[in-house]
């Protein structure tokens, strides 16, 4: 049983485990806040909750979580600095004789190859039951918090390859003219004038002359027309690479992300009016585009500029850390190396 899983292993809106899906563990105004003086509850339950609390230094939330139902009462754990719920607790009794608690651990940090049946999600693969109070507190104590970096870096990763793509996109098509203008309509009469034209500079032992060879030639002409159009394009754009601007959950910050030697690099700023000039720039401009009627439920692409997906808007309304808001600009490669310059390690930054 791994109990360090990453949050990208459940990400997805696809994740389901038993009656378990990706949204249990986004905080919601259903679940409400226990006030351990005055909340009403099984004197087990009880003394698992102050255990875990002894456990964590008294530095943790407990609610009422909504899966809560005629199979017990279901409390969610949060840390203070965690995104999401970091594991929801349950206990029963087994109806045996003498009488045995069974304490159940669902968490988004564990991650189990085969499903475990509990008594509250049934088979699950995110589970711990155990009859060992102690053990299954200390279980729920060891779970990281789920930090803006990994909330960051599960979320860069989704637009990553797309990014991507947008950034090489006036360079790929460069390099796509030659086959689409020029050497994929080269078809017979071409051969055939290429041909005579060969054999003719070999009879006569003269450089080869294209001047006859008026189809071929015609077809070189608009090859280059659209070459010389598209290699401008590519010297207005000039060399770029990708910075990710992604708004926090928890608070209004900003974190500026690039990527250097396998490593992540961030820069955390208050807000986004905090970010450099020439970073705004590119920003406002997929701000501004995002606003067009027609690509109000669509992402924003801009060559030289960068990626935004403007769908993800009305999920942000309703709280959902899986999808804070997120854009990758595309910048000169000395901004690049200054804005990572500026940050550190993201291990360190937030």
């Amino acid at each position: 049983m791994k109990t360090n899983a990453s949050i990208e292993t459940f990400k997805a809106e696809e994740w389901v485990s038993g009656d378990l899906d990706y949204s249990d563990w986004i905080p919601n105004e259903e679940d409400r806040p226990i006030d351990m003086t005055t909340e009403i509850m099984s004197t087990e339950l009880r003394d698992f909750l102050q255990e875990i609390r002894r456990k964590l230094r008294y530095q943790v939330e407990f609610s009422i979580h909504r899966k809560t139902g005629n199979r017990g009462t279901v409390v969610s754990v949060k840390l203070p600095n965690s995104n999401l719920i970091t594991a929801l607790v349950s206990t029963y009794d087994d109806g045996g004789a003498p009488q045995r608690i069974h304490y159940e651990v669902f968490s988004p940090r564990i991650e189990r190859d085969k499903r475990l049946w509990t008594n509250i999600n049934k088979h699950c693969s995110c589970a711990m039951r155990t009859t060992n109070m102690s053990k299954a507190a200390k279980l729920v104590a060891s779970f990281a918090p789920v930090s803006d970096a990994e909330m960051a870096l599960v979320s860069i990763k989704s637009i990553k390859d797309t990014a991507d793509e947008l950034l090489e996109k006036p360079r790929a098509a460069l390099r796509r003219l030659a086959y689409q203008l020029f050497v994929g309509e080269v078809g017979r009469t071409e051969k055939e004038e290429l041909l005579l034209a060969l054999e003719r500079a070999d009879k006569d032992q003269t450089p080869v002359s294209l001047d006859d060879c008026s189809y071929l030639m015609g077809h070189f002409h608009k090859y280059k027309e659209e070459r010389d159009k598209q290699v401008d394009k590519v010297g207005y754009i000039g060399e770029q690479k990708p910075l990710y601007v992604v708004q926090t959950y928890l608070s209004s910050d900003v974190l500026l992300i690039g990527e250097a030697g396998g490593l992540h690099y961030c820069t955390r700023y208050t807000n986004v009016d905090a970010l450099p000039r020439e970073l705004l720039r590119p920003l406002k401009t997929l701000d501004v585009e995002s606003t067009r009627p027609d690509l109000k439920d669509r992402s924003v692409e801009l060559e030289g500029v960068g990626y935004f997906n403007n769908a993800e808007r009305d999920r942000w309304r309703h709280k959902n850390p899986f999808s804070i808001p997120l854009y990758a600009i595309f910048v000169d490669p000395d901004i690049y190396s200054t804005a990572l310059e500026n940050g550190g390690p993201m291990s360190n930054a937030v």
